[in-house]
């Protein structure tokens, strides 16, 4: 009889008892679970697998105590259907991988029919050793597999040389591992470059914004009349509610409305050819502009 395992099943059983052996108790509490799958004449494919619930006041050991046992029954009858129970599993922190006799008492108790067993030692950085037991015809658990599975930073599972691991399997660990790598330096890159965007559109934004502070006044001579100009962007004049203008000894005051429209039209006097000035005041800004009687 043959026992296969969907990609990542094993890896997952020997992060759950690396990574739970000490949450329940200071010195350790060895741990177990259900196998689940299908079976095929002589072929068993394990697809999935729950964890056995135990109790706060569980020992250290894998002994059930008759509260964990009610507990189990349950779970047992729990279970969907649409899977078949194909064994059990669970931890052995000290001495050999070997099924005992308390071990048999409750593979018959609760596990009637189904073949397999599987215990494994905990381990956080070096690899844990596993073995894989077949229940036969005598009620005796016969050793089927050992193997060797690795930690959990390094992805795959490794068998031992006499029970090497499907090529498939690892080559769907690789893919999935480099596809994780993609999937995640694409989402960095693509965060990456939206908060970049973001900045470039903020800072254009703010200059885009940014009034200029000259009010930069400017006469122009159209013949009859001046046409007077000036920055109606100025942060003075936004500021403002009027202003003045002073020309040829006249001044004229500017409403918010005229002075936001940012030009004026002035009578162009006749006078002597003294350079023609003009002066906008806006709030304590105050700019000048000039017409240089050759230019008139």
């Amino acid at each position: 009889m043959s026992v296969e395992c969907v990609p990542g099943l094993l890896a997952d059983i020997r992060d759950f008892v690396a990574t739970t052996y000490y949450s329940k108790h200071e010195h350790g509490v060895d741990l177990g679970g259900i196998l689940l799958g299908q079976r095929d004449g002589d072929r068993l494919l394990v697809l999935s697998w729950v964890p056995i619930e135990r109790g706060s006041d569980a020992t250290a050991h894998f002994y059930l105590n008759p509260s964990d046992e009610r507990s189990l029954s349950q779970q047992l009858s729990r279970l969907d259907q649409s899977h078949h129970v194909l064994g059990w599993f669970r931890s052995r922190n000290s001495g050999t991988l070997r099924a005992e006799d308390h071990d048999r008492d409750l593979h018959q108790k609760f596990f009637p029919g189904a073949p397999l067993l599987l215990i494994i030692r905990p381990s956080h950085q070096r690899p844990s050793d596993a073995h894989f037991f077949m229940l036969s015809s005598d009620s005796t658990f016969l050793p089927i597999n050992k193997l060797q599975l690795l930690p959990p930073q390094i992805p795959g599972v490794s068998l031992s040389p006499t029970h090497a691991a499907p090529a498939s399997h690892r080559t769907a660990w690789t893919l999935r591992s480099a596809l994780f790598q993609a999937v995640t330096l694409f989402a960095v890159f693509s965060l990456t470059l939206f908060c970049s965007l973001l900045v470039l559109q903020w800072f254009e934004l703010a200059n885009r914004s940014l009034p200029k502070e000259t009010l930069n006044i400017q006469i122009k001579n159209t013949g009859a009349d001046l046409n007077v100009t000036w920055n109606n962007s100025a942060s003075s004049i936004l500021s403002s509610d009027a202003a003045q203008i002073s020309f040829g000894g006249e001044k004229l005051k500017l409403s918010r409305s005229e002075l936001i429209r940012g030009s004026l039209q002035l009578p162009m006097k006749t006078g002597t050819l003294e350079d023609f000035e003009i002066s906008l005041k806006v709030g304590n800004r105050e700019e000048v502009a000039r017409i240089i009687p050759s230019l008139r």
